[in-house]
């Protein structure tokens, strides 16, 4: 409640991305909207930093200092100083740690629990609601960025992965989600839409980022044809 997502979106330009995004998608099937979620709920969404600053001080009379953990990329940067801003007038002192890539990722893949304390940067790609409550919310899992852990989620998340029902798998993800929503695991601070072209004769591509945990595209190149006939009929 102390954070502004709608300042992050300006920032983001991303003013029109939905506000809540994680861990699942709307236009899914499981997606919960804003609106239809529980009032204990929804009201995290609700920025109101007069009431984030009271319950932080009934907590911690003299508020507390804690660390954002941020790439040294400009935009977690940006995102760990609006961060700090925001928080520094609910009684948080927000103290920003930037690091290379190699630093970033011995504190944040650490097994079984992450080395760093605090906050973290991160971003994700939540297409998958399985791949979402798995990767990074499961108990143990090394990108558990938050070292989480809830034995009811983690039985939801099992049986959503065995179950073969899409409707049945739905509503376990539906479950999942408040549960996870419930807990304020983490911020989802802005949607980044993006979008992927390809020319008519490029054949068995789909508009796929990747095929494994990298977000590298060059995995997808093996399964993937060129239409020459097509490529010169178009003047290519």
């Amino acid at each position: 409640m102390g954070t502004d997502i709608a300042a992050f979106k300006r920032m983001a330009m991303a003013t029109g991305a939905p506000t809540l995004y994680l861990p699942i998608l709307p236009g899914n099937p499981a997606y919960v909207p804003l609106e239809e979620l529980p009032e204990d709920i929804s009201m995290l969404y609700e920025y109101n930093p007069t009431l984030a600053r009271q319950m932080i001080l009934d907590a911690y009379p003299d508020g507390f200092t804690t660390t954002f953990l941020a790439q040294n990329l400009a935009f977690a940067e940006d995102t760990g100083a609006l961060l700090a801003d925001q928080w520094s007038k609910i009684g948080v002192t927000l103290e920003i740690d930037v690091r290379d890539r190699t630093g970033f990722t011995e504190l944040t893949y650490a097994v079984p629990k992450p080395k760093y304390h605090g906050a973290v940067c991160v971003a994700s790609l939540p297409g998958d609601p399985l791949a979402q409550f798995s990767y990074h919310f499961q108990s143990g899992k090394d990108t558990n960025y938050a070292a989480y852990s809830n034995p009811e989620l983690d039985a939801l998340i099992v049986a959503a992965a065995q179950e073969t029902d899409a409707a049945e798998q739905t509503s376990l993800f539906k479950e999942a989600s408040l549960i996870l929503l419930g807990d304020a695991v983490n911020l989802g601070l802005h949607f980044d839409p993006g979008r992927m072209y390809w020319w008519p004769w490029v054949n068995n591509f789909y508009g796929e980022l990747t095929t494994q945990d990298d977000a590298s595209w060059c995995s997808l190149a093996k399964f993937i044809w060129i239409d020459q006939a097509l490529k010169a009929e178009m003047g290519y």
